[in-house]
């Protein structure tokens, strides 16, 4: 994995003005992805689930990202960017979360992995946990 100096240098991070109205609008764009991760389980459509359920997680850490002034330009920079930037505010175990997100994803999208309910539920819930914690975040920042 890329180090946060690494990731800038390579471009793969850029700084840019904090905004908290942005952080607002992704924590909004995470949640209905995380509604639509959820109704595709229901369908039984996995597979989408699980890459709907990156995305919210995803949403979620631009929030993150983006109230430090931060934007990223590669998904794999975003990891040591949160732990970089969020290291007294963020669990490793949130990053953690994160990446086994990623890995479905890449399973899901790349490797088309047939993969089951029980993978797209639990993405689902690494998402929400993911989600619920950034929220928290960007909403105590914002104060």
């Amino acid at each position: 994995m890329k180090t946060f100096d690494q990731c800038v240098k390579a471009g793969g991070l850029k700084a840019s003005e904090a905004d908290e109205r942005i952080a607002l609008k992704e924590i909004q764009a995470a949640k209905r992805d995380l509604a639509s991760c959820r109704r595709s389980v229901d369908q039984d459509d996995w597979t989408w689930a699980i890459v709907q359920a990156y995305y919210a997680a995803f949403h979620a850490a631009r929030a993150l990202l983006v109230l430090k002034g931060w934007r990223e330009r590669s998904h794999e920079c975003i990891p040591p960017a949160l732990e970089r930037l969020y290291l007294n505010e963020l669990a490793l175990h949130d990053i953690d979360l994160l990446n086994q997100l990623r890995y479905l994803r890449m399973k899901a999208n790349y490797e088309l992995e047939d993969l089951q309910e029980s993978t797209s539920t639990h993405a689902a819930d690494l998402a929400a946990e993911f989600i619920t914690h950034a929220e928290a975040i960007v909403r105590k920042m914002k104060k």
